[in-house]
C-alpha cells in the first residue's frame, strides 16, 4: 500500500497539528483518516479541508474540501418593491 503525507486544515489554515505519514490505499482514504471526515477531492483555498502527498511522488499533491458544504444561514431578502422617485420629479 502506498504511503501520504497528510495536512489537515481548520476554515483553510493549517491547524497547527504536524503532517502525519499514513498507508492507505488512495490519497482520499489518507486525508479522511487522518482528518476524520468525508472529503470530496478539489478543495480551492478557501474550503481546503486537508492535502495528501504521496511519497514517492512529492509533486502530485492532492488538495481535498468537506463532503458536505456547511449551511449558511438563510437571510429574507426584501419584503416587496420599494419605488424610487424619478431623478425628474420636483
Amino acid at each position: 500500500m502506498p504511503m501520504f503525507m497528510v495536512m489537515c486544515y481548520e476554515s483553510a489554515e493549517w491547524d497547527g497539528n504536524e503532517p502525519r505519514k499514513v498507508e492507505a490505499e488512495s490519497a482520499l482514504e489518507s486525508a479522511e483518516n487522518v482528518c476524520g471526515e468525508e472529503l470530496i477531492e478539489g478543495a480551492k483555498a478557501a474550503d481546503l479541508r486537508a492535502e495528501a502527498t504521496p511519497l514517492t511522488k512529492p509533486r502530485r499533491r492532492v488538495s481535498f474540501r468537506r463532503a458536505e458544504p456547511r449551511k449558511l444561514p438563510n437571510f429574507a431578502i426584501g419584503g416587496g418593491t420599494r419605488e424610487r422617485p424619478h431623478p425628474t420629479d420636483d
